[in-house]
């Protein structure tokens, strides 16, 4: 149906719609990493009811996570091998995503808890009331605040003088609110704007002595899917706010193009040095959410993630009307059905037969197809130019690049270990 597949579409449905069947420049991303360090060194001695408070949070180790700089070349070269439909990454040897584990292992947030439904209508007003009582800045101070931010929102620079003066003048309740909400607004809430965080955010934080019960891991994916999903219409410019302009995004596109199942480290997070322990929420299979906004998390399709040898995934569940948050709270009795199921891999990219053959045929596995070097040979000879005995050096660049097209293509459907002597014999041919 596709150049490159999909050919069967009963799994990325949408597919019409995404960028990889367009094309566009890098899009430009944000990293709050600076902000989040101007704000207080990690160093910073903070009274000892502060501490208590971000310790009940469970939010500690966010203010170690930023980054300064990301590589929006990197980020667009990932972001148009999303699909929402699986809630992962497409890649030449199956799908992969950022699982719960994942987000657990690198940000050291929780993965249990509640979702969050912020109060209906948070307008402009709402937001003013809500800095007044949580605050406790001046009426006119929350009104200025607000309508210069021209929303129900409030600016980093805001916050950051909110938590001084209010920790000068020992409201530390006040102080810790402007904090916390200066903190995940910067890091797994953070958005387009780079400078503001929505003022529903601020209820998070209303008891302070309850705000560790947000299921903070889900929150992070939640908005990271939630991006993903809209930086793969070809309308979308910007997925974040630093802009890098110095790489090439096809670079990025070639490199993953051409990474093997055995160029992956499947399984960073349970080498004998990982200081985490597993943790089975991290193979729920439903529907995350995030206020109003909820998407699929489906582990099952990249389970070699975990160990495990990768089976063909069944179709994405419909977003029928059920209720998320108690599927969550249950989320072992998906849980236990999937691990009955599993067998633990023989070696890392281990597959059963017939996932990689089943994978190329409902997927779009390379953004340059190989397919394209036939469509893109250029027009044969016309009918009146006589036999030719040289064909010339273009058309043999040609005939080799197809030979190594299918020599890729003879990796991707042969399943074996990495011993395998015929894959050691077909890798060999790409070294020429």
């Amino acid at each position: 149906m596709f150049p490159g597949g999909p050919y069967d579409i009963s799994v990325l449905k949408d597919y019409e719609h995404h960028i990889a069947i367009n094309d566009r420049h890098a899009l430009k991303v944000v990293s709050n990493g600076k902000n989040q360090d101007k704000f207080i060194d990690i160093r910073y001695i903070l009274p000892a009811q502060i501490d208590y408070w971000i310790n009940i949070s469970r939010s500690r180790h966010l203010r170690r996570c930023s980054l300064h700089m990301i590589d929006d070349n990197m980020i667009s070269a990932f972001a148009e091998r999303w699909h929402a439909q699986t809630s992962s990454f497409h890649l030449p040897f199956g799908e992969m995503t950022i699982t719960l584990d994942d987000v657990r292992g690198l940000l050291s947030i929780p993965c249990y808890g509640e979702f969050f439904t912020p109060p209906a209508n948070v307008n402009e007003d709402l937001a003013i009331v809500a800095a007044v009582e949580l605050f406790r800045v001046a009426y006119d101070e929350a009104v200025t605040e607000t309508r210069t931010n021209r929303g129900a929102s409030y600016s980093f620079e805001g916050l950051k003088a909110v938590f001084f003066k209010q920790l000068r003048d020992g409201r530390y309740d006040c102080a810790m609110r402007a904090y916390l909400l200066h903190l995940v607004g910067c890091t797994i809430l953070a958005d387009k704007s780079f400078t503001l965080v929505s003022a529903k955010y601020l209820f998070l934080f209303q008891d302070l002595d309850t705000c560790g019960k947000w299921a903070w891991g889900p929150t992070a994916l939640v908005v990271l899917y939630d991006y993903l999903r809209d930086s793969t219409l070809p309308a979308t410019k910007q997925i974040g706010g630093y802009l890098s302009i110095l790489q090439n995004v096809a670079y990025y596109r070639a490199k993953l193009d051409a990474l093997r199942d055995t160029d992956i480290i499947w399984t960073p997070n349970y080498d004998e040095n990982s200081m985490t322990r597993f943790q089975s929420v991290s193979l729920f299979i439903g529907y995350i959410r995030w206020c109003s906004t909820i998407v699929p998390y489906l582990p099952e399709r990249c389970i070699r993630q975990f160990g495990y040898t990768q089976h063909i995934p069944p179709t994405p569940p419909m977003l029928v009307v059920r209720d998320v948050d108690v599927e969550w709270s249950v989320y072992r009795n998906s849980v236990r059905p999937l691990r009955a199921t599993l067998h633990s891999a023989a070696y890392s990219q281990e597959c059963v037969d017939g996932y990689i053959r089943w994978y190329y045929r409902i997927s779009h596995p390379r953004m340059n197809p190989y397919v394209a070097a036939y469509a893109d040979a250029g027009p044969g000879p016309s009918h009146d130019s006589g036999p030719s005995h040289d064909d010339g050096p273009n058309t043999r660049c040609t005939q080799c690049h197809q030979i190594g097209g299918l020599i890729h293509q003879s990796l991707d459907l042969h399943v074996g270990g990495p011993e395998d002597q015929m894959r050691v014999l077909l890798e060999s041919f790409t070294h020429f």
